[in-house]
C-alpha cells in the first residue's frame, strides 16, 4: 500500500521547509557613533568644526556639542575633525580609528584649546565740511558690525579688532551728506598695532522740513524757501529768471523747477535744477515747447514731467541729468507725480488742461486705473508719504464753482473734500513728511494768493505768507 509513504513524504518535506536556508542573509551588526566637541580656552571658534565619518557623513559642532552617527557596520570607522580656526589646537589626533560594536553607541571626543586671536586697533578719524553739517553722530560699523559712533569731525579708536583685513564703513549719514571716496573700505590690521583711516564727509545745504514755494513779490515769480510755521524766509532764484512748479530732491539738496520764457509770441518753459541754496543753476531742457511740472523719482534717478514737444501734452520720463527722455502717455496728460515707493506715477488725464481726472499708471505706463471718473476739473495730485492717498484739487465738484482740496485713496472710491471753502480757490496740495499736515495756497484771506497748511483731516488751518500771489508750494524732506 502506498498511502503511508506519501504521509511520510509530506511529513518530511515539512520538516525541510521548516529548517532548511530561506535563501536569505542575516542583517549586519549596526551601531553608533557619538562625537563630542570640548572647547576650552578664550577666542572660542565661532564658526564650530566639521566632524566626518570615514570621509561621508558630515556634521558641524560648536563648542559642547555633540552628534551622533547611527546605522554604522560594526567594525573600523575613521572620525576626523576639521575646519578648526588657527588660534585653536584639536589636543591629540584629529584624525582616529575607532571600533564600533553592533548594537551599542562609541563615544569620541576632540578636546580643543583655543588661544587669544591676535588682535589691533583701528583710528578713524571723520572731517566733515559744508553747511547744514549734521548734528548727530556716524555710525561705525567693522566687519558689518556695530563698533561704536563718531561725531562729525572726531576721532574714534577701535580695538581688540582680529588682525587681517577688515571692512569700516560710516553709516546713519544725514541725508545731505556723503563720503567721498570709499565707503565701506578695507584697512589692514596687523598684530598689536594701530591701522588709521579718515573719512571725509561733504554735506550741502538742504531743505528739512522746510517748505519751497513761488512768489511774485519781487515783480516776477520766483523761488522761496521758508520753515514750516512760515519763518526764515529765503530767497532762490532772481531775474531773469521766472520760477515755476518747484520739487525738492529726496535727499533735499536740490531743487527742480519750470522757468516760463518767451519765445516771440510764444510761452514756452524749460526744466532747470539747482542746489538748494540757489547755485549751481543747471538747464536740463531746451526747446520750443513746454516742459513743465518736473518731480523727481524717489531716488532722485529720474525725473517726470510734462511736455508739448510732439505736439500732444503728455507724460515724459528722463534722467536726473536730462538725458533719456521718453514718453509715457499717447493721450493727453499732466502733473505727474511719484508714488513713494517709485512703482506708479499719478497724473491727470484728460480731453484738455481744463478738464480730466486723477490717474494712476506703473512707471511703464502699464495699468491704467482712473480715481475720479467724473466731468468736472481734477488737478494737482500729491501722493501720501504711505502711498495711501492722494490729494488734488478739483472744481465745481459737490457743487462749487471754486477749487477746493480733495483727497481719495490710491485705490479708488470715497472723495473727501478737506477744505470746503466756497468763496475761494484752493490749489496745489502737497503733504508735510510724516503725513499729517498739508500745505497749498489760497485766495480765501484778501484775493491774493498765500501758503496755508492744514492738518490731514483739513482743520487747524494757518497761514505761513502774507505776500503778493505766492503758491506752487512744496515740503521738503524729513530733517
Amino acid at each position: 500500500m502506498s498511502r503511508p509513504l506519501t504521509c511520510a513524504l509530506v511529513f518530511v518535506a515539512f520538516l525541510g521547509l521548516g529548517c532548511g536556508d530561506d535563501g536569505g542573509t542575516e542583517p549586519p551588526d549596526t551601531g553608533s557613533i557619538r562625537v563630542t566637541l570640548a572647547m576650552a580656552g578664550t577666542d572660542l571658534d565661532s564658526d564650530g568644526c566639521l566632524v566626518t565619518i570615514d570621509a561621508g557623513s558630515t556634521r558641524t559642532l560648536q563648542a559642547g556639542e555633540s552628534a551622533t552617527f547611527s546605522n554604522l557596520e560594526a567594525g573600523s570607522h575613521v572620525v576626523q575633525l576639521t575646519d578648526v580656526a588657527g588660534n585653536c589646537e584639536v589636543q591629540g589626533e584629529s584624525v582616529r580609528t575607532v571600533q564600533v560594536a553592533g548594537e551599542a553607541i562609541t563615544d569620541v571626543t576632540f578636546a580643543v584649546v583655543c588661544s587669544p586671536l591676535p588682535t589691533g586697533s583701528i583710528q578713524i578719524t571723520t572731517v566733515t565740511t559744508g553747511q547744514d553739517v549734521d548734528p548727530g553722530q556716524y555710525a561705525v560699523l567693522v566687519g558689518g558690525e556695530p563698533a561704536g559712533a563718531v561725531g562729525a569731525n572726531a576721532v574714534i579708536t577701535i580695538t581688540d579688532v582680529p588682525v587681517g583685513d577688515r571692512s569700516v564703513e560710516l553709516t546713519d549719514l544725514a541725508l545731505n551728506c556723503a563720503v567721498s571716496g570709499e565707503n565701506p573700505r578695507t584697512v589692514t590690521v596687523a598684530d598689536g598695532g594701530t591701522v588709521a583711516t579718515t573719512f571725509e564727509i561733504e554735506c550741502l545745504v538742504h531743505i528739512g522740513n522746510g517748505i519751497v514755494f513761488v512768489s511774485g513779490r519781487t515783480g516776477s515769480p520766483q523761488l522761496y524757501v521758508m520753515t514750516d510755521e512760515g519763518e526764515q524766509v529765503q530767497q532762490l532764484t532772481d531775474a531773469p529768471l521766472q520760477a515755476l512748479a518747484p520739487d525738492v530732491s529726496p535727499d533735499g539738496t536740490r531743487i527742480l523747477f519750470s522757468n516760463f520764457r518767451a519765445l516771440g509770441f510764444e510761452e514756452v518753459f524749460d526744466i532747470y535744477v539747482m542746489n538748494a541754496d540757489g547755485s549751481g543753476l543747471v538747464q536740463l531742457t531746451a526747446g520750443d515747447w513746454m516742459d513743465h511740472n518736473p518731480v523727481w523719482s524717489p531716488d532722485g534717478a529720474q525725473i517726470a514731467y510734462q511736455s508739448d514737444q510732439d505736439g500732444v501734452e503728455a507724460v515724459w520720463l528722463m534722467n536726473a541729468d536730462g538725458s533719456g527722455a521718453q514718453k509715457l502717455t499717447a493721450f493727453p496728460g499732466y502733473s505727474p507725480a511719484w508714488s513713494p515707493d517709485g512703482t506708479r506715477i499719478a497724473f491727470v488725464a484728460g480731453g484738455n488742461d481744463d478738464i480730466g481726472d486723477i490717474h494712476i499708471m506703473n512707471v511703464d505706463g502699464s495699468g491704467l486705473i482712473n480715481l475720479t471718473p467724473d466731468a468736472v476739473e481734477d488737478n494737482a495730485p500729491a501722493w501720501s508719504p504711505d502711498g495711501q492717498s492722494i490729494a488734488f484739487t478739483s472744481r465745481e465738484r459737490d457743487g462749487n464753482t471754486f477749487t477746493d482740496i480733495y483727497v481719495v485713496s490710491a485705490s479708488g472710491g470715497q472723495i473727501t473734500n478737506l477744505t470746503s471753502n466756497p468763496d475761494s480757490h484752493d490749489y496745489n496740495p502737497d503733504w508735510s513728511p510724516d503725513g499729517s499736515r498739508i500745505v497749498f495756497s489760497s485766495n480765501r484771506a484778501s484775493g491774493n494768493y498765500d501758503i496755508y497748511v492744514m492738518d490731514d483731516q483739513g482743520g487747524s488751518v494757518t497761514r505761513l505768507t502774507f505776500d503778493f500771489d505766492a503758491g506752487f508750494p512744496d515740503w521738503g524732506p524729513q530733517n
